[in-house]
């Protein structure tokens, strides 16, 4: 039943927005955008709410089907200001120790196939285009580049 009550009201919301977005005013826009902006932080809150309570309601648990839907508990701790540097220079170092054959002395891998298999423990989402361009290589040509957009942000007075 709140299923079905969550997907009517949101539709409404959605086609009424749709609408109003298509069609409406400068202001009604602004108005509208303004609303979304402030519905999507108070459905953020809600959600951070009703993730907390099904977690306790699991208890030990670490996987409920409840109305034709499975919730599974993923524990994670956010990880941020890396020691990218120090990271790095122990990782490479690993590389590079494990591309020796202990008993030859043999390097098994070339420098390039060892920075192939540091760029596979780095996870890299971005690459920094201004500093790429530093070195002459232009960025566009290894990557899709989408069309530009521009941003609103939103800040109460």
């Amino acid at each position: 039943m709140e299923e079905d009550f969550f997907q009517k009201t949101l539709m409404g919301i959605y086609d009424y927005s749709v609408d109003l977005i298509s069609n409406g005013t400068t202001e009604q826009i602004a108005g509208a955008l303004y609303g979304l902006d402030q519905a999507k932080r108070e459905i953020g809150e809600l959600l951070e709410r009703a993730k907390d309570r099904l977690i306790a309601d699991m208890g030990e648990a670490q996987e409920m089907k409840l109305q034709g839907h499975t919730f599974e508990k993923k524990v994670g701790a956010p990880r941020k200001s890396w020691d990218h540097k120090t990271l790095a220079d122990v990782v490479s170092t690993r590389i590079s120790d494990m591309s020796i054959d202990m008993e030859t002395g043999e390097v098994l891998k070339t420098p390039k196939e060892m920075v192939e298999q540091m760029i596979e423990f780095c996870g890299i989402s971005y690459w920094r285009v201004k500093e790429l361009s530093k070195i002459g290589i232009n960025a566009d040509n290894y990557c899709e580049v989408g069309e530009p957009k521009t941003n609103i942000i939103i800040r109460d007075n």
